[in-house]
């Protein structure tokens, strides 16, 4: 069994290719794109490896890639919020995203489509 996103169909390796990819799509918009730069391209090369393709030495990139800044965008996301994707968060946690108030609250659900063991909790 794979594992599912919270916005939809389970996770392969192709699909994960194309999370990788979108924080440096120019498309996209996001603020993480510089971060990038030095990426020419990402591919799936089995069902457990991807393989990123740089245009130049980035003594940084392994840093960028443990950090926030390449943390996994859903493609179905980011079509449907684009830059404002930072205030519709989706992952495979034991959480979904239900609602933000800015400065107020962030309410999460028990995601009942998590591969692991179920929260106690049912929403926080």
């Amino acid at each position: 069994m794979g594992i599912v996103e919270e916005v939809g169909a389970a996770v392969n390796t192709v699909q994960a290719g194309q999370f990788v990819v979108a924080p440096f799509a120019k498309a996209n918009g996001l603020l993480t794109l510089s971060q990038f730069a030095s990426v020419e391209s990402v591919e799936a090369v089995d069902k457990h490896t991807l393989k990123m393709t740089l245009k130049e030495v980035n003594g940084a990139l392994l840093q960028t890639l443990a950090g926030r800044r390449a943390m996994f965008n859903s493609p179905k996301a980011l079509a449907k919020w684009g830059k404002e994707i930072n205030l519709h968060p989706t992952g495979t946690g034991p959480f979904e995203f239900v609602e933000w108030v800015p400065k107020d609250r962030i309410t999460v659900k028990r995601f009942d489509g998590y591969w692991g063991s179920k929260p106690a909790l049912e929403k926080i």
